[in-house]
C-alpha cells in the first residue's frame, strides 16, 4: 500500500508539471498573438464589406462651428483648411506631393484624439515652413459656421485663430478630420465638426524664446554668420529676424497668453536642422553634416544667454528634450516613421484576459507552494 502511495504521489507530481508547463506554452502563444497588429486578424471578407469610396465626388462638405467653453457660439472666427492627404477607393490615405513624401496611411493613425495633437503640431510646421496654401478660408456667421463646400475626398486639416471679444481671448485647437467618415456602416460625406476651444482673460504678457544651438564639435569655422528664423502666429508670419553671435543666437517676444507660435528657420548648408520646445521657449538646433559620412550629432554647444533685470529668465536648455514631437522639418517625410511620431495597431481587448491568466498563475503557484509543504 506504501509503494502504491508513493508511485500515486510521483504520478500526480508528473501530472501537476506538466500542466504547469502546457499552461506556460500557452500563455506565451496567447501574448505573441496579442502583441500581433489588429490588421492581421482582418479577414478578407469584412473588407469586402466596406463599400467602395467615391472619389470623384466634389460636392463634399465641412461645416465647422467655433462655440466659446459657455457653448455659446463665436462669430468672426477666421480659419483655415488645408487638404493634406487623397484617398483611394479601398480608403487608403495618401499625403499630397506639396507635403514631400507619398507615404499611404490608415486615417485613424491621425484622427485618433491621443495621437492628433503630436500630427497637428508636425503637420502646422510643415505648411508654415513651406507656405501651404490652404484649400479654402472661412469667416463664422452669426451662428458660429463656418461651411467649406464643393470640397473633393481626401484628409483635411482646419486651423483656426483666436479671436478677442469683451476683453477675452478665445482659442480653438487645430484638428484633422476626413472625407469620407465611416460611420455606422456607410461613408458620410458631409462632414460636422466643432473644434476644442478654450477662453483667457488678459493678463499681463508673457515672454517667447527662441535659441540657436550649435552642434558641430571641431567644424566651428563651418558655421553661417546668421540663420534666418519665421515667427509665426496662429499660424500667420509676423516677424522675421536674424540671429548671429551679435545677438548671441537668440530673441525674445512677449505676447498675451492664447496665442499658437510656430518659429521656422531657412536652410543652413552643409547642416540639419531640428526645433525642440519647451515651454515658451524654442531651440533650434543646428547639426553639422561632415561630407560622405554618417550624420552623427556631437554634443550639442549651449548658447550663453544672458537675464536682464526684471524680465524672466530663459529656462534651463540641459532640460530641453532634442526635437521630440515638433521637428525643424522641410518635409514630412523626414519624420514618417520616427519613434516620436504616433504608432498604431497593438490590440487592447486581450488585457483583461491577461490579468485573469496572471491571477490563475498566482494560485497555481501558492497550490504548489502548498503541497510542497505538505
Amino acid at each position: 500500500m506504501e509503494l502504491l502511495r508513493i508511485e500515486g504521489m510521483m504520478v500526480e507530481k508528473i501530472l501537476g508539471k506538466v500542466i504547469n508547463r502546457i499552461w506556460i506554452l500557452c500563455m506565451a502563444i496567447f501574448m505573441c498573438v496579442c502583441m500581433l497588429p489588429e490588421s492581421v486578424f482582418a479577414s478578407e471578407e469584412s473588407k469586402i464589406n466596406i463599400p467602395d469610396v467615391d472619389t470623384t465626388r466634389t460636392d463634399c462638405s465641412i461645416t465647422v462651428t467655433h462655440l466659446d467653453p459657455d457653448e455659446n457660439v463665436v462669430e468672426g472666427v477666421i480659419s483655415h483648411l488645408y487638404k493634406i492627404a487623397d484617398v483611394d477607393e479601398d480608403y487608403n490615405f495618401t499625403f499630397k506631393s506639396e507635403f514631400g513624401t507619398n507615404e499611404t496611411f490608415d486615417i485613424y493613425d491621425l484622427v485618433t484624439s491621443q495621437f492628433q495633437e503630436k500630427w497637428v503640431e508636425t503637420l502646422s510646421t510643415v505648411i508654415a515652413e513651406n507656405s501651404i496654401e490652404a484649400t479654402q478660408s472661412g469667416v463664422s456667421d452669426s451662428n458660429g459656421q463656418t461651411v467649406y463646400s464643393e470640397l473633393e475626398t481626401g484628409a483635411y486639416m482646419l486651423i483656426s485663430e483666436s479671436i478677442t471679444k469683451d476683453e477675452w481671448l478665445y482659442s480653438f485647437e487645430d484638428f484633422i478630420t476626413a472625407i469620407p467618415l465611416f460611420i455606422d456602416g456607410e461613408f458620410v460625406y458631409n462632414i460636422t465638426a466643432s473644434p476644442k476651444k478654450s477662453k483667457t482673460e488678459f493678463e499681463d504678457p508673457e515672454y517667447y524664446y527662441v535659441v540657436k544651438r550649435w552642434s558641430d564639435s571641431g567644424y566651428e569655422g563651418n558655421r553661417a554668420a546668421y540663420v534666418t528664423i519665421h515667427i509665426f502666429c496662429d499660424g500667420v508670419e509676423v516677424e522675421t529676424v536674424k540671429l548671429s553671435a551679435d545677438n548671441n543666437w537668440s530673441y525674445k517676444w512677449k505676447s498675451e497668453k492664447g496665442h499658437k507660435w510656430t518659429v521656422t528657420e531657412d536652410p543652413v548648408e552643409g547642416y540639419s536642422s531640428s526645433v525642440s520646445r519647451d515651454g515658451n521657449t524654442f531651440v533650434i538646433t543646428n547639426t553639422y553634416i561632415p561630407p560622405d559620412e554618417p550624420d552623427e550629432p556631437d554634443e550639442p554647444e549651449e548658447p550663453d544667454v544672458p537675464s536682464e533685470p526684471g524680465e524672466p529668465d530663459y529656462p534651463n536648455l540641459e532640460e530641453t528634450p532634442g526635437g521630440e514631437v515638433l521637428g525643424m522639418i522641410r518635409k514630412i517625410g523626414e519624420v514618417l516613421g520616427a519613434k516620436r511620431l504616433p504608432q498604431t495597431g497593438l490590440l487592447w481587448w486581450p488585457i483583461p484576459f491577461l490579468v485573469i491568466a496572471g491571477l490563475l498563475f498566482i494560485g497555481l503557484g501558492i497550490r504548489s507552494l502548498k503541497k510542497k509543504a505538505e
